[in-house]
């Protein structure tokens, strides 16, 4: 046994006598119906539409990027696998792309009130079909793919952000320097995690913030004191915490015996420092991971390590915030067990939860888990003129547009939008999360 090998195991010990006094998380479980099916590495990914309530999954079958959403109203056409669910396909062939078998990765995105999408992407520099990011919302769906673009997030105001590696100037050529994800501070900063020299080399750290004039800053992330492997930039989640501050995770480029690494920027030192999540000893590898924050300070992540699913979080309200590894499930509840090595899907729903993608060994059926229980199948009156599960302000505006000659927001039934409709929507707004639901995440045990 080597001494890295030895550290990994140690450290990863560690973090799991640490879990299992915080595992007292409520795991809920939904099939989907539909499925990821390639055949090696399968992925999938998840992001909140209808100002972050309700949750796409992404998965690639028979070689097109498709997209599936949860609605209130039962799937009464086809669904490929198993009864009838809630779920329906929402986009097919998101990318009008033939997506091949392998060496391909997905990151989604959410961006309220109503802004969604995902990013499909290569390790290599150049591919065939091209890295593209497709954005969708619920009232229009989704657009053509943004072929050549790497990256996706959305803006405070729900606009979508796409970049590649050309945002940044002064850049070496596009065949030796690559984007992989890109991130926008609550305080305005842009940040962006890129790598070289074939994929092989360190990652690279840049960051545009307006007290520098617009002027980019770059920080190379060297690997740690336990000298694990550089990291795959296609697996790389780049984040900013509450406090602006940035968060980097992903898998290393090791085909056995790799890990997943966070790495985060440390204010008081100036350094950033990095953590082992989570290590892989046996072949299959950990094929990705999965990572986002939420708006009360939680950085997340979520990934499958030899047919375990594991969710991972950090507080950094905590003057000393350290990550607490979880597991979620190694089966279904219908006992079937998870493929061994996958790509996942996380994201945070408007409690600021966790709701994580993934997929199950037998037919690659792609499921979700979430805590506590997504306000999923109630339909809360007439008044939710948009149908997205709530009575909010996107109802009010559909009721602005639709007062008059416009399409009707019509909560009494007799066919117009008038001061009615208004007052039953102000009737019937649905009341904000229970305080103690939406409590971030709850604190390990003492």
């Amino acid at each position: 046994m080597n001494a890295r090998h030895l550290a990994l195991m140690t450290l990863v010990a560690a973090q799991l006598a640490s879990s299992a006094a915080a595992d007292n998380f409520s795991w809920t479980f939904q099939r989907t119906g539909f499925r990821s099916s390639m055949p090696s590495m399968p992925q999938t990914a998840v992001s909140m539409r209808a100002n972050l309530s309700w949750p796409v999954v992404y998965g690639i079958d028979q070689g097109r990027l498709n997209a599936y959403s949860l609605f209130p109203v039962a799937n009464t056409g086809q669904v490929p696998i198993g009864p009838p669910t809630n779920w329906h396909q929402i986009g097919a062939d998101l990318t009008k792309n033939f997506v091949p078998s392998s060496n391909v990765y997905l990151q989604a995105a959410s961006g309220a009130p109503d802004g969604f999408g995902v990013t499909l992407q290569t390790s290599a520099f150049t591919s065939q079909p091209p890295d593209a990011v497709v954005v969708g919302n619920s009232l229009s769906g989704f657009q053509p793919p943004l072929n050549g673009m790497q990256a996706l997030k959305f803006d405070a105001d729900g606009d979508p952000f796409v970049a590649n590696s050309s945002m940044i100037p002064n850049q070496p050529p596009f065949s030796e320097k690559k984007l992989f994800d890109v991130a926008l501070s609550p305080s305005g900063e842009t940040g962006a995690v890129t790598q070289s020299f074939g994929g092989d080399g360190p990652l690279t750290f840049w960051q545009q913030s307006p007290l520098l004039n617009g002027a980019w800053l770059s920080t190379t992330i060297n690997a740690d004191i336990r000298n694990h492997p550089r990291l795959i930039g296609a697996t790389v989640d780049l984040s900013y915490d509450a406090s602006s501050r940035p968060h980097i995770v992903g898998v290393d480029r090791l085909s056995t015996q790799n890990s997943v690494a966070a790495f985060r920027f440390d204010i008081m030192t100036g350094a950033w420092t990095s953590s082992i999540l989570d290590a892989s000893f046996n072949s299959p590898p950990i094929a990705d991971v999965a990572s986002a924050a939420n708006d009360d300070g939680i950085v997340g992540a979520a990934w499958v390590n030899n047919g375990v699913l594991k969710y991972a979080f950090m507080d950094t309200n905590e003057p000393t915030p350290a990550w607490v590894v979880t597991t979620v499930a190694s089966a279904t509840p219908t006992g079937m067990p998870l493929e061994f090595s996958q790509g996942v899907g996380l994201a945070y729903d408007k409690a600021g939860l966790p709701v994580i993608s993934f997929l199950e060994r037998s037919n690659r059926q792609i499921w979700i888990a979430y805590d506590p229980p997504l306000a999923l199948a109630p339909h809360p009156g007439p008044a939710d003129f948009n149908g997205d599960g709530f009575v909010d302000g996107g109802d009010l505006q559909n009721w602005t547009i639709g007062f008059g000659d416009g399409p009707a927001a019509d909560a009494d039934g007799d066919g117009d939008s008038d001061g009615s409709d208004f007052l039953a929507w102000q009737r019937n707004i649905t009341p904000p999360p229970n305080p103690a639901a939406g409590a971030a995440i709850p604190e390990p045990a003492a």
